[in-house]
């Protein structure tokens, strides 16, 4: 498990046992001040590309779904295409109907949420703009 303050300026949680994307929802939820990450700037990216680096380069859920007209949204309604994230990071939609999106090869790829990759959580130390 790799638990820090990241160059993001965020706690990073990456866990170590793989999880479903519902699993990780609440495993994140069930830490006081974490939700499950969402990376939408470009530091973040790194800092997302550095973690799956130093876990072998395992698959990474982030909280990156389909809208109900497909598009890739963060868990908090923001479109993907209006991130910093879009423009370092593409977002695969290879498998047409799936609904959820992991980290794989410094990208984002959509899978079915059943699946198992590795956790990834965030939390706010202090009040900066990154949140």
């Amino acid at each position: 498990m790799i638990y820090e303050i990241t160059s993001d300026g965020l706690l990073t949680l990456l866990g170590n046992q793989n999880m479903t994307f519902d699993e990780t929802k609440e495993f994140c939820a069930s830490i006081p001040g974490h939700r499950m990450a969402m990376t939408k700037k470009k530091t973040q990216i790194e800092v997302l590309k550095d973690l799956q680096k130093r876990a072998g380069g395992a698959e990474i859920w982030v909280d990156l779904v389909k809208s109900d007209v497909g598009l890739p949204i963060w868990g908090d309604g923001t479109p993907y295409n209006d991130t910093e994230a879009s423009q370092v990071a593409k977002a695969f939609d290879e498998e047409g109907v799936l609904t959820v999106f992991r980290f794989v090869n410094q990208h984002f790829h959509d899978r079915i949420k059943s699946i198992l990759c590795l956790p990834l959580c965030q939390a706010n130390p202090l009040d900066n703009d990154e949140w």
